[in-house]
């Protein structure tokens, strides 16, 4: 069980620390609206506000308060009552801000009391009004929210999807340990789903910028998740001393729910080892601790846990009493109706979304033709007054229209060629990611040897630093100039092309890139090996298809370029020991679309352009390509050539 989090760096860091009748000052006079859906509660902090609202406070005040009460209570049944009180009382005072941040007050106890539609209709809501009032703080929050819905209910996909919605809008507003709470859901969305260089990559980076800010919190929670991962790797040793770590930084500050996530994690650890007395003791203590707040995930978690244990103590009457407890609290949790409702939410959430922009956009068109009727009636009325007045005038027009006529052909010329252009400038920027990418590594490699004083090793790295920018440059020429030969479409013009030559240019391209994940790119191409097709497009393909191998091979993996020579054609493999491509991927994959765009093994970022290119250069050269790809063990990306062949060639052209 993860344990999924949102918060703010003004509230974690001033209110946290401060006394409750100083929290209540600072509350009234600034007046702030805090976006902040703090799920690591402090119940002492709660009952202090709760205490003040006895006495006579602003409008505004109380409504902070009754806010801050709503996001510190470690009862969900509190924080929905106090939720419900805020948007009372933000309703009556005409206050949108404070009705955004009710609803996802709501839409967070809802979600931890394990009522998941609710929970994403109150944060559906919320993120629609935060929308339209442009509260791009709260609308970032909300969407954070609807992701930790969609991760409770396994699916992880949408969970990516609106984190990444949060994070990108988080970071956008400078917000940074917003940022990094986000980063933290992200690792743990990706341990979900096997993708475990991204998970560990993911929670270095929130661990950092947790600990350059002192946020106790979110340091407790990575360590608590990440020993969770540690855990199914087989590191018990490692994730029994950070579950303890994460307890025992989050007991103080009263974060119940927190606790009793990793008192059952922690009991997993006693279950590996076979000390089943102590896992039972442990676990229990995570289930009272869930059931005072009402837990309902931790309930189920732990009812499932001590059914088992007990069982295999032959203690079957407890053993039953436990697993009755479970399926009550799984079928209340998750079932089949759930995952429909909460499908139902977001997909109307989302053609809701797309609905309003097609009707802006019929409104703006609507403007446009009008305005164009409008024109072209004056036009009219004034054409035939001036074909009544004088033939002269008629002359005129006449030219007029011979050459309004040309400028429509040269305006239509035009825009072929800078659709054509557009095209080149998509090819130029996606083959320089590759090239780019690996002074990324490089960046790497020159704090690494600083943080550990490896100074000697930095004048090394200089000299690579210095091949890689001639590298660079070099491809960048290339594309240039390619881009400023063609005339309205892609240039073909077929040459005699040595493969060695190629296949050694492109691992010095990404000698750089493959170093940086310790991998072992190498070329085995014969000599005298020749093709006769388009020398900057053959270059594009072989080029993505290496950059993608790269992307998509794990550390210490291996890529190769093959090459061989058939009867009229030249074969050229790329061939790594990657992840592989999904079978149901596999129709789709040179088609330009959203799920064709992955993330590669450490959080690589794709758009899915560079193999639609390659198969477009391919069918352009008049080849083949064919895609061989198990999963976890590999892809062969096969393109087939025409040889070349001197008199062969001479006999097309005679």
């Amino acid at each position: 069980m993860f344990r999924f989090l949102k918060d703010r760096d003004f509230i974690c860091r001033t209110f946290l620390g401060a006394k409750p009748r100083i929290l209540l000052v600072i509350s009234i006079l600034s007046n702030l609206f805090w976006v902040a859906q703090l799920q690591a509660q402090n119940q002492q902090k709660a009952d202090s506000l709760v205490a003040s609202l006895k006495n006579e406070l602003s409008d505004s005040a109380r409504m902070e308060s009754i806010y801050l009460i709503s996001i510190w209570s470690s009862s969900p049944s509190d924080k929905i009552n106090y939720a419900n009180d805020l948007m009372d009382l933000a309703t009556s005072r005409n206050n949108d801000k404070y009705i955004e941040a009710a609803l996802i007050s709501l839409g967070t106890a809802y979600r931890l009391i394990g009522n998941l539609d609710k929970a994403l209709e109150y944060l559906i809501e919320s993120a629609r009004l935060a929308e339209t009032n442009k509260s791009f703080k709260r609308l970032a929050e909300a969407y954070g929210e609807i992701a930790t819905v969609h991760s409770s209910n396994s699916d992880f996909r949408n969970a990516l999807k609106y984190n990444q919605l949060s994070a990108d809008l988080f970071l956008s507003l400078g917000d940074n340990i917003s940022y990094a709470l986000s980063t933290l859901n992200a690792a743990n969305q990706f341990y979900r789903i096997g993708v475990m260089d991204s998970s560990f990559h993911h929670y270095s980076i929130a661990e950092q910028i947790f600990e350059d800010s002192e946020f106790e919190f979110g340091i407790a929670y990575v360590v608590g998740n990440r020993a969770i991962a540690k855990l199914a790797m087989g590191l018990t040793e490692e994730a029994e001393v950070d579950f303890k770590r994460a307890i025992d930084i989050l007991d103080p500050l009263g974060d119940n729910y927190g606790i009793a996530d990793f008192q059952n994690e922690l009991g997993k650890v006693y279950v590996e080892r076979g000390d089943d007395e102590k896992a039972i003791e442990t676990i229990s203590k995570g289930l009272e601790i869930a059931k005072k707040i009402d837990l309902k995930a931790q309930i189920r978690d732990a009812s499932d846990l001590l059914s088992t244990l007990h069982q295999k103590n032959g203690e079957f009457e407890k053993a039953l009493s436990y697993h009755k407890q479970f399926v009550a609290y799984k079928d209340s949790i998750q079932n089949t109706e759930t995952v429909r409702k909460l499908a139902n939410q977001r997909t109307e959430f989302e053609i809701g979304q797309a609905e309003a922009a097609m009707a802006a956009e019929r409104q703006t068109q609507l403007v446009v033709n009008v305005a164009l009727i409008f024109g072209l009636g004056l036009l009219t009325v004034f054409g035939i007054a001036q074909y009544r007045n004088s033939r002269q005038r008629m002359r005129i027009n006449k030219e007029l229209r011979d050459q309004k006529t040309e400028l429509e052909t040269q305006k239509s010329e035009l825009e072929a060629v800078n659709r054509t252009k557009d095209r080149f400038f998509s090819i130029i920027s996606h083959d320089l990611r590759g090239p780019v990418n690996a002074f990324h590594g490089v960046s790497r490699m020159i704090k690494f040897f600083v943080q550990n004083k490896q100074i000697d090793q930095l004048e090394v790295l200089a000299e690579e630093i210095d091949q890689s920018v001639d590298r660079l440059s070099s491809l960048l020429d290339n594309l240039l100039n390619w881009a400023v030969q063609q005339q309205g479409e892609f240039p073909y013009v077929p040459e005699k092309i040595e493969i060695k030559a190629m296949s050694d240019d492109l691992v010095d391209v990404f000698t750089t890139m493959a170093n940086s994940k310790q991998i072992n790119l190498s070329s085995s191409v014969p000599e005298d090996l020749h093709a006769w097709a388009d020398r900057n497009t053959t270059m594009t393909i072989i080029r993505n298809l290496v950059s993608n191998a790269l992307k998509f091979t794990p550390r210490e993996g291996h890529v190769t370029i093959n090459a061989r020579s058939l009867d009229e054609c030249v074969e050229i493999e790329v061939h790594d020991n990657g992840v592989g491509i999904p079978k149901e991927k596999l129709g789709h994959l040179f088609e330009l679309n959203e799920e064709n765009s992955t993330w590669g093994t450490e959080g690589e970022k794709g758009l899915g352009l560079g193999l639609q290119l390659v198969h477009e250069f391919v069918e352009l050269n008049q080849g083949q390509i064919i895609v061989d790809s198990q999963d976890n063990k590999g892809t062969t990306f096969t393109v087939k050539l025409p040889t070349y062949d001197l008199k062969q060639i001479q006999a097309e052209v005679e």
